[in-house]
């Protein structure tokens, strides 16, 4: 179950359970921790620590764990470290330690764990070794397209479509021979009767021609490189398709 949580997940599920080593935790008459000692705790940088205040011992002891335990995550996912949830769970059952701090109003709770404790106990060891990754082999790039001469192009029309570069060269192209009655156009593949016996211009958004596919059902071939595309919907996803029926 833990190995299928998000990163997310993760993290909730170990401040759930470091919460509830507070039941472990009694700090009724502890002694105050003097100044001196909470100075050191915050400035030696020996230490991490989560500080936290409240109306009563109990709450600011769950808050000051949470802060602490906070603290601690980060630093793991700051050195990219994968921690295992219930080896983190047993080291800080063992390494933390909490006392009060001098009263001000609430009640003050500091709790906090050596450095060098989290990176050297047995119980962490385990959990702060990075985790072998397998490499992955990458799949292999697609084959690169195999440009033919568009002059090869017996049709006339389809030879001048298959020679625009762009959205604008092809417009043009298309209009004119619209205006001559030889074909007409469009995006909407809907409002063509047949248009399996349609030609089909692939543009990209950047308003490039790539793939004029000649007429077809389930395969169809790319007059620009004369490779067979067997589905244009998903090799040719988030695509521009202009359908093109020539009048004969």
């Amino acid at each position: 179950m833990i190995a299928n949580m998000t990163i997310r997940q993760k993290m909730k599920f170990i401040l759930t359970v470091v919460l509830l080593l507070i039941t472990l935790l009694n700090a009724y008459g502890q002694k105050t921790l003097s100044k001196e000692r909470e100075r050191e705790i915050k400035t030696s940088g020996k230490y991490y620590y989560g500080e936290c205040s409240a109306f009563d011992v109990e709450t600011a002891s769950s808050c000051a764990l949470k802060n602490l335990t906070q603290d601690v995550l980060v630093a793991l996912v700051q050195q990219s470290i994968k921690s295992d949830e219930l080896e983190m769970q047993k080291a800080m059952e063992m390494r933390a330690e909490i006392a009060p701090l001098s009263l001000t109003g609430k009640i003050r709770m500091l709790a906090w764990i050596e450095k060098d404790s989290v990176f050297s106990t047995t119980a962490t060891k385990k959990v702060l070794e990075p985790t072998p990754t397998e490499e992955i082999a990458l799949p292999p790039p697609p084959p690169a397209p195999n440009p033919i001469s568009t002059s090869s192009i017996s049709n006339p029309i389809i030879r001048d479509l298959a020679a625009c570069e762009t959205f604008e060269q092809f417009r043009r192209t298309a209009d004119g021979f619209k205006r001559q009655g030889k074909l007409i156009y469009g995006s909407n593949k809907s409002s063509f009767l047949n248009p399996d016996r349609c030609l089909v211009a692939v543009f990209t958004k950047e308003q490039k021609l790539i793939a004029l596919l000649d007429i077809g059902q389930s395969a169809r071939k790319d007059l620009l490189t004369g490779n067979t595309i067997q589905n244009i919907d998903r090799h040719f996803a988030e695509k521009t398709f202009y359908y093109i029926q020539i009048n004969d």
